[in-house]
């Protein structure tokens, strides 16, 4: 007797033996996609997102203390917690990878550079210590308020830019975290 083949099933009745296979291989490129996107975000956040934060919060606070008080003079800039406010925030945007964070937090930097060139020098005007004021010192005293009323501006548009660098951090650990 001749051997002959079995017959062939008809391809509706075999596709659900490959259905789970093809779950499998979807789920696994799904996972391997997403992994390799959160690595990418993580490394374009760069180490301490929080410590940026933290210091971002912090130039804040600083630029709206100024503008609160009108501008602030060199020795106010000259206190611990504020004379590397600067050189922080470009250490810290050195280390990012993405390049809009990192100008975005450089521009803040910029920002607290400008104000604080700004700051007129600490003088004790004559008036208050009950002497009359030479004209010299009435035109120095005006030159002071109008660089503290720039100074105030710049530290309006720090404030401004403070809000993009955390809108942009949030955005990117957004897409890192999830949330």
């Amino acid at each position: 007797m001749p051997v002959t083949a079995p017959p062939s099933s008809p391809w509706w009745q075999d596709w659900p033996k490959f259905v789970p296979g093809w779950l499998a291989f979807l789920a696994t490129t799904y996972s391997l996609a997403r992994t390799g996107l959160t690595r990418f975000h993580r490394r374009a956040l760069g180490p301490d997102d929080t410590v940026v934060r933290e210091q971002l919060v912090l130039a804040r606070a600083h630029f709206q203390d100024i503008t609160s008080a009108g501008g602030r003079r060199e020795k106010w800039f000259m206190a611990d917690d504020r004379k590397r406010t600067a050189q922080s925030l470009r250490d810290l945007a050195e280390r990012r990878r993405n390049k809009r964070l990192k100008i975005a937090i450089q521009r803040v930097a910029d920002a607290w550079d400008e104000a604080s060139s700004l700051a007129p020098p600490d003088r004790i005007l004559m008036s208050l210590a009950g002497k009359e004021m030479t004209p010299e010192e009435r035109s120095r005293q005006a030159a002071d308020r109008e660089q503290l009323g720039r100074q105030a501006d710049v530290a309006r548009r720090g404030i401004e830019r403070v809000a993009e660098s955390l809108s942009r951090l949030n955005r990117l650990e957004q897409r890192t975290i999830g949330w």
